[in-house]
Formats: C-alpha cells, sequence, structure tokens
C-alpha cells in the first residue's frame, strides 16, 4: 500500500509523527486500513511493571454488555491480513480481543486498525503486541491486545512481556448494592502457552513468567484469562 503522514494520536504517550497504510487505489479518498505508531519516553522504569497511561480515563459501567474474545491471527507482517483482522473485529460485538501469533515483536508498536467496509467509531479497534528478541529472531509466536474505542477510552496500563504473555488493566467498576457503584480494575491477561510437545524447560519457563505477571495484579482486580 502506499504510505502517507499523519501528525495527531490520541495517547499522550506517542510520538506526534507516524504513517498509515492504504488499498491498493487510486482514489485520493481511499480509506486507512492501518494506521502505525510508535511509543516513546514511555514513563516507566521498568518494562515488566508495565506502560502507564495518563489521559482521562472512562469507567466500564456495571451491567452494560463488555464482551472479551481471543483470537490466533497467525501473522499480520502483511498489510493485506491488517485489513482482514480490522474487517473481523468490526464485524463482531467484542470489545476486546487477545491475539496470538501476531509475529510483530515490537512493544512500542500501537497499530489502529480500520474496517474498509465501516466508517463508524464502534469499528475502529487499537492494537498493542507484546515480544521478544529470540521469538522475533526466529520469527514465531506474538501476541497483543485488540481494544475497541470503548476499552480503549477505560485503559490504565498496558503491559507487555514477552512474545507469549501481556496484559492490560482497565478501569471499571461494580455495584455494592443496589444504589451504590465502586470502582475496581479489570485485569486482562493475554497468553499463548506452549504445546504439549514443547520442552519442559519451555513450559516451565512460561508458568514461571505468567506467575510473576499475576503477581502485578491487584487484590481488587477482576481478573480475565484468556
Amino acid at each position: 500500500g502506499s504510505t502517507e503522514s499523519i501528525i495527531r494520536l490520541s495517547a499522550p504517550f506517542i510520538q506526534q509523527s507516524s504513517f498509515h497504510l492504504t488499498p491498493n487505489s487510486s482514489s485520493p479518498d481511499a480509506k486507512p486500513l492501518c494506521h502505525y505508531a510508535v511509543a516513546t519516553e514511555l514513563p516507566i522504569s521498568n518494562p515488566r511493571d508495565g506502560f502507564k497511561i495518563n489521559n482521562k480515563q472512562h469507567l466500564i459501567r456495571p451491567r452494560v454488555p463488555f464482551n472479551i474474545g481471543t483470537f490466533n491471527v497467525r501473522t499480520l507482517l502483511q498489510s493485506g491480513q491488517q485489513s482482514a483482522l480490522a474487517l473481523t473485529l468490526s464485524t463482531s460485538n467484542i470489545d476486546v480481543y487477545c491475539v496470538s501469533e501476531t509475529r510483530i515483536q515490537d512493544p512500542s508498536v500501537i497499530l489502529h486498525l480500520n474496517s474498509p467496509a465501516s466508517d463508524n467509531a464502534s469499528s475502529q479497534f487499537t492494537l498493542r503486541v507484546s515480544g521478544d528478541p529470540a521469538a522475533s529472531a526466529r520469527g514465531l509466536y506474538g501476541i497483543g491486545i485488540a481494544l475497541n474505542a470503548k476499552a480503549e477510552a477505560a485503559i490504565v496500563d498496558w503491559i507487555p512481556v514477552n512474545s507469549r504473555l501481556c496484559a492490560a488493566r482497565l478501569e471499571s467498576s461494580v455495584y455494592v448494592n443496589r444504589y451504590r457503584t465502586k470502582k475496581r480494575c479489570m485485569f486482562i491477561v493475554s497468553a499463548y502457552a506452549p504445546t504439549n510437545c514443547s520442552t519442559d524447560l519451555v513450559k516451565d519457563e512460561f508458568y514461571h513468567q505468567l506467575s510473576d505477571l499475576l503477581k502485578l495484579s491487584k487484590s481488587t482486580d477482576i481478573l480475565v484469562f484468556a
């Protein structure tokens, strides 16, 4: 596809330059399929602590349907696969997708996925990915979490671990009684576990890292594992 510059992104820790892919079309009105952005100057001391996202949050309200799903995307290295994912996400009634096998390993990359079939804001997803150099060198694995506009507005922390694990914390609330609600975050873990044919060393390492990741959740968090 063709590239052109854009100068405005919503997240405060994103640098003010980027590019996006458009369909192979001569039309000047061709809709962008996927925006790429690169995070810079992230205010964290340790990547395992997560990326603090300081924009104004919007609560996910109780009794309002909020759907979470999983999707093995095989790969997102090509723009055609990214546009196909955007179309799939826009046609489902899912707010958060935990995606695996993205093959994109850089946790500083954020993909803004727009469906070519819809201009509705509800069809736009933000995909954050996680990976590690070893998996990147082999062209394997890669994991991420795709958020629709409602979930993106509620994100508090983004915690990339490696090519098999990542997590996001979303601001939400629950009913304490009939008339009162209380803030409680939703801690969503996206995991791509080793298969049975993997070595015991690989399995042990995965579950050790998963245990460390779960320790980053708070006792009041609503834990979701996908």
